[in-house]
């Protein structure tokens, strides 16, 4: 499970390196990157959690649990405003579409501290 760990984060690192058009909108580029990689980084999570359930501790089924409900709603949520931001770049639509990033960031470092936590 380390090495898995340990291509996650390669995986955000590269990621985060990699060049951004001139003239992208940073803040779509943001939401975009954080929708992909916490939609990985959750389900690497949930992939875990499913294969180590007989071992896992009840407080790591209960993560689980949360996420399963929770992750695909945000990750949605967060594509669909990025997609209204695109369409209509307001400062509304940008204060919703930070505060969707926020959430579904969370539900990713919420998945990551598990991995990180059981890579043992």
């Amino acid at each position: 499970m380390k090495r898995n760990f340990n291509l996650i984060v390669l995986a955000f690192f590269l990621m985060g390196c990699a060049g951004i058009d001139k003239n992208a909108d940073p803040v779509v580029v943001n939401a975009e990157r954080v929708a992909s990689m916490s939609a990985d980084t959750v389900d690497a999570f949930l992939h875990w959690e499913y294969n180590n359930r007989n071992i896992a501790p009840k407080e790591v089924r209960d993560v689980a649990t949360d996420l399963r409900i929770y992750a695909p709603h945000a990750i949605i949520s967060l594509r669909t405003l990025t997609k209204a931001y695109k369409a209509n770049r307001t400062p509304e639509n940008k204060a919703s579409l930070i505060t969707a990033q926020a959430v579904v960031s969370e539900l990713a470092n919420e998945a990551q501290k598990w991995l990180a936590l059981n890579a043992k």
